[in-house]
């Protein structure tokens, strides 16, 4: 009886209100069930090159698809374009095969001065004060250093030629290419016993591959750098009794952040996986607690927010690129990675923020750290839908099948519509 009354009580649902709510049912399950920006490439993007036996992969989430899609949104029937500038195999083997010519105390000392400025304040890789004097004793006498040692030299010479050229390099003269075919041969990756040079002097050929347009090599070398770590145990925290030196420390924890971060850098720029999950890494984050000396090492909160852009990035992929079943809907997948990204920004200490008022330039490397965030924050789904939608209005043409109708629909609920399910335009991280 009791049951009868509460169901009599009870307002009953208007036929439209229950369709409407099917028809949200039906589509959220169709978001969990695909993804809407791959599904017209079930199987994977595969394109056939010529020059190679078998085609090369390309995923979603790449620079490349992404200047692909741009470009057949706005011309109908475009094709990939391949990468095919960039230094070749043989010729990297036939320099790493020449006679090395060290550069004169003067010339080094200046390529030294110049990466340790540049590159060296985006990222954590090596000790200023140990490798200057490093230097020194190679500028001495070079058969009384390490292998390791002199290998590393090279490659702060070659990022330091790169980063002092003021003319354009040519095809034929790439600045500092013999150096780095030297560190690349006198290095050994996979080592059998790694050390902290050669995780060091991975992440410095990283750097340097990118200038060579090899973003393979630049993410083999990342993976490398952060499964060295993890065979050294990087990736936990060694406790006080067995490693008491203080900047030794620091310097071990920033090392293993810094592959982390360009591991997940060239992992965003392909669109591949991250060589370790977040949940495995138990190391603590870089801190100036208990640092007497600070000049081998740049400011802390910069290097966290680095971080944590890093982990964003590979988050954004997961979570909007990956072909993998997910149990929550698209559209929340994308409203919770704006918030993310969003709060990303609202954290950002006053000092590393971008002020155009300000008179005198601001430092290189928070220019960097703002192009990062607005190559992890740029929406190009929404920039590739609503570009073909305005290019087709213009030419009173359809929606081409390889972007299916249902995926549009998707994407705008994605964009517009909160977790809540209450209608309202999301906040523009910017």
């Amino acid at each position: 009886m009791r049951e009868n009354e509460r169901l009599r009580s009870t307002d009953p649902i208007a036929p439209s209100d229950a369709a409407s709510m099917r028809q949200i049912n039906a589509t959220e399950h169709q978001e969990t069930v695909q993804n809407p920006l791959v599904e017209d490439r079930a199987q994977g993007w595969f394109f056939p090159m010529s020059s190679l036996d078998m085609p090369i992969h390309i995923s979603e989430a790449a620079d490349a698809a992404f200047a692909t899609r741009f470009r057949e949104a706005l011309t109908p029937h475009s094709v990939h374009i391949p990468r095919t500038s960039y230094v070749r195999d043989e010729s990297l083997m036939v320099l790493s095969e020449s006679r090395l010519e060290w550069p004169n105390p003067a010339r080094a000392r200046f390529l030294l001065k110049v990466a340790l400025r540049t590159v060296c304040q985006y990222y954590h890789i090596v000790l200023k004060s140990s490798i200057t004097e490093a230097l020194e004793k190679a500028i001495n006498n070079i058969d009384d250093v390490d292998r390791l040692i002199k290998c590393k030299l090279l490659a702060l010479y070659a990022l330091g030629e790169v980063y002092s050229s003021r003319i354009a390099a040519q095809k034929a003269t790439i600045p500092a290419l013999p150096y780095f075919t030297q560190a690349r041969r006198m290095v050994s990756i996979p080592a059998e016993r790694p050390t902290m040079h050669t995780v060091e002097i991975a992440l410095l050929l990283v750097l340097y591959s990118y200038n060579l347009n090899r973003r393979h090599t630049a993410y083999l070398l990342a993976s490398s750098a952060v499964r060295l770590g993890i065979v050294m145990g990087l990736n936990m925290n060694v406790p006080d009794g067995l490693y008491s030196n203080r900047v030794a420390r620091e310097h071990r924890k920033r090392l293993w952040w810094t592959a982390y971060v360009l591991d997940r850098t060239c992992c965003s720029k392909l669109g591949h996986p991250a060589s370790i999950a977040d949940e495995d890494i138990m190391v603590d984050l870089p801190s100036n607690e208990n640092l007497e000396h600070l000049t081998d090492f740049e400011d802390v909160d910069y290097t966290r927010k680095s971080i944590e852009l890093a982990g964003l990035s590979q988050q954004t992929r997961q979570q909007l690129y990956s072909r993998r079943k997910h149990h929550v809907p698209f559209s929340q997948r994308v409203q919770t990675t704006l918030k993310n990204i969003t709060r990303w920004m609202e954290t950002l200490p006053p000092r590393l923020q971008l002020d155009d008022d300000k008179s005198s330039p601001q430092p290189n490397s928070i220019v960097y750290l703002h192009l990062r965030f607005n190559q992890v924050r740029q929406k190009r789904v929404l920039i590739i839908s609503v570009l073909t939608l305005t290019v087709l209005h213009h030419c009173n043409a359809a929606y081409p099948a390889s972007y299916p109708t249902p995926s549009l629909q998707i994407l705008g609920r994605s964009f517009n519509k909160p977790q809540g399910g209450r209608t309202r335009k999301c906040a523009d991280p910017r």
